[in-house]
């Protein structure tokens, strides 16, 4: 499970300002499902940006599934009980490959999960965007809703999916340890460079010489992986750490 939650746009300016999103913003802001962009900036994202946030979405609810039943956080009975979308396909790969291993079988069910996810969401957002006149980016940002977006039936089991992972797993009691844990790591480094910035890496330091401590923190700290969060907060609050390693 990922620590770093604030990974700036770098790579598109075009996505970057469709997004619009605010430094202090949060991903839940921004929930394909939940929540949308124009409520927060009386437009619609560009066809990309919506594109990327439901992508995003239906990732990390497939592989955070997967990787629930690999470490043992969620099983295969409750799963198939409380999400549909699960025991529908596993009903399915159980009825063509008699036989096969639990394990096997859950991959092939994530795999086809993400197979359904993607070609209602194509289906939809195709007939959605063929119903509209549309000439200009502007068009697209002037609408009062998403062309991107899942069908009725496609909403309706995403959000038992993600309801049934955000009790079950992201509020598990191993989980959210770890996430107390990631959180004072990130906290801990923001402070600690954003107060000392000569502690950061050459090009990070000066980023913030030049265009601001916040924001080169911010970056550098997005940039990180967890193993390398770990190690960095090590490095700098560790006094041995450097003789050890």
């Amino acid at each position: 499970f990922a620590i770093c939650f604030f990974q700036p746009v770098h790579h598109c300016t075009h996505l970057a300002d469709s997004l619009a999103l605010p430094t202090s913003g949060r991903a839940r802001d921004f929930h394909p499902l939940d929540c949308t962009h124009a409520e927060h900036t009386k437009t619609q994202p560009s066809l990309e940006a919506q594109l990327v946030n439901i992508a995003d979405a239906i990732a990390y609810s497939t592989h955070d599934m997967d990787d629930g039943l690999r470490c043992g956080l969620l099983t295969h009975k409750e799963l198939f009980e409380n999400v549909p979308i699960y025991r529908k396909f596993f009903e399915e790969v159980e009825k063509q490959y008699p036989g096969l291993s639990i394990r096997r079988s859950q991959k092939e069910v994530v795999r086809r999960v993400i197979g359904y996810l993607v070609d209602d969401l194509v289906t939809n957002s195709s007939e959605k965007i063929q119903g509209e006149t549309l000439k200009s980016v502007q068009d697209v940002r002037n609408l009062q809703y998403p062309l991107i977006a899942f069908s009725d039936e496609g909403i309706a089991q995403m959000r038992v999916l993600k309801s049934y992972l955000m009790q079950a797993l992201y509020k598990h009691y191993q989980v959210l340890r770890v996430m107390n844990k990631s959180s004072r790591v990130i906290q801990k480094l923001f402070e600690q460079f954003t107060s000392y910035p000569e502690l950061l890496p050459p090009s990070f330091y000066e980023k913030a010489i030049n265009g601001g401590v916040q924001r080169a923190v911010a970056d550098y700290i997005a940039g990180m992986t967890d193993r390398y969060a770990v190690k960095e907060y090590e490095r700098v609050f560790n006094p041995s750490y450097e003789a050890s390693n």
